[in-house]
């Protein structure tokens, strides 16, 4: 049966690791075996997370380590910055990228996560539904806030008193960076590889990046902007230039654009979007950030 997320990880050798996710239908949780054995590192109580609520006698393994023991069962998975060509195939498209096996294996780490039934990552996900491999802070920032934001909507519907913040948002981060935190005590092995180690370490980075831009970009969560100033405006950094961008304002040229465009609905001539041209940065060449290169 064709899975539902392929990883497929390639190194120099010419050596081929297949990694084969498959949801349930209706959970859209990983689906493991359920005569699958998994190891005694998986145990729940073995390095227990601080702030797990989960009871020993009701659950006898850690989901997020269930699972990965299920799709890493005695897999050599080399050094963390072993060159390696990712490639990540699912129903609808596949992703391309050369990067090393921590980076390969944060991605995967926290995909896991996401489809794991832990009380910590439920909230991710809608995010696993739509998976987006190897994604950067800011992608991450973008797609939680908005995955957030559209969950709360939709739930204010029912319960019009709902507050439409991010507190909630942020109280789940900060959750969510004490369970990577404690959990790379699991993979801490004298023989073995040091690349799930420091790929669970760069999810925990990537979560405190996250966290840390939600309070910088879009003031502390749950907070009113004092009366007579301005929030302050979300910037991004342009993955080709490397320059930070003011959101806010291509917000506001969007709105410019739809509004112009709807004005002249009907004409004969075509609408030319001039700011366009004369806002837009240059680029000169076009490199993302060397974040392969991120010491843990």
């Amino acid at each position: 049966m064709q899975p539902d997320i392929h990883y497929q990880l390639t190194d120099t050798d010419g050596q081929v690791t297949h990694i084969k996710l498959h949801q349930e239908p209706e959970s859209h949780g990983l689906a493991v075996d359920p005569d699958f054995v998994p190891p005694d590192w998986a145990l729940l109580e073995h390095c227990q997370c601080s702030h797990c609520p989960l009871s020993r006698d009701e659950h006898r393994y850690c989901p997020i380590a269930r699972n990965l023991a299920w799709l890493l069962p005695e897999q050599q998975l080399g050094h963390s910055f072993d060159p390696i060509h990712l490639r990540v195939a699912t129903r609808e498209r596949e992703y391309l990228l050369d990067t090393t096996a921590q980076r390969a294996l944060s991605s995967l780490f926290g995909l896991v996560c996401a489809l794991s039934d832990c009380p910590h990552t439920r909230f991710l996900r809608p995010m696993a539904l739509f998976h987006l491999p190897v994604s950067t802070e800011t992608e991450t920032l973008t797609r939680a806030a908005g995955f957030f934001l559209l969950q709360r909507y939709l739930a204010k519907r029912d319960n019009p008193e709902l507050p439409l913040n991010l507190e909630d948002m942020d109280r789940a981060y900060r959750n969510l960076g004490e369970l990577n935190r404690c959990f790379v005590r699991r993979f801490r092995h004298p023989d073995g590889s040091d690349a799930p180690i420091n790929a669970m370490i760069l999810l925990h980075v990537l979560t405190k990046e996250v966290n840390g831009e939600l309070h910088e970009q879009l003031d502390e969560p749950g907070r009113a902007v004092p009366p007579g100033r301005r929030p302050r405006p979300l910037a991004t950094r342009c993955a080709f230039s490397g320059r930070r961008v003011n959101v806010d304002f291509l917000f506001r040229l969007s709105r410019d654009y739809q509004h112009e465009t709807k004005k002249r609905r009907g004409s004969d001539h075509r609408f030319v979007f001039r700011h366009r041209r004369r806002h837009r940065p240059s680029v000169r060449g076009a490199g993302l950030p060397r974040g392969d290169q991120l010491q843990p």
